[in-house]
């Protein structure tokens, strides 16, 4: 079999991937330990203003374009206002008295 530069590679083999189980998850988890995903966005808005400032103007266009809630969907149980009812019980059965 020939080795060296031209020797046939195994699959799994491309880009340093290891063909021993696990050692990939492994090899990934220890990257991830070392470059947390929040500091690498941190780190790369510090380093990149612009990238930023586009970002906060698109934001801003996307805002101006989204249409306003007429009428906010949550409901204030504290702000609900209770109105007397009458109420009649004709034959022992509870119903709305009509107005």
């Amino acid at each position: 079999m020939p080795t060296g530069a031209y020797a046939p590679m195994e699959k799994g083999a491309i880009h340093g991937e290891s063909s021993i189980p696990g050692e990939k998850q492994e090899s990934q988890k220890r990257w991830r330990q070392r470059y947390p995903s929040d500091q690498y966005q941190k780190r790369y808005r510090e380093s990149h203003p612009e990238y930023v400032n586009r970002n906060r103007q698109l934001q801003k266009e996307r805002n101006k374009k989204r249409k306003p809630a007429a009428v906010s969907m949550i409901v204030k149980t504290d702000a609900l206002i209770f109105q007397p009812k009458d109420y009649h019980f004709p034959g022992g059965g509870l119903q709305l008295k009509a107005h």
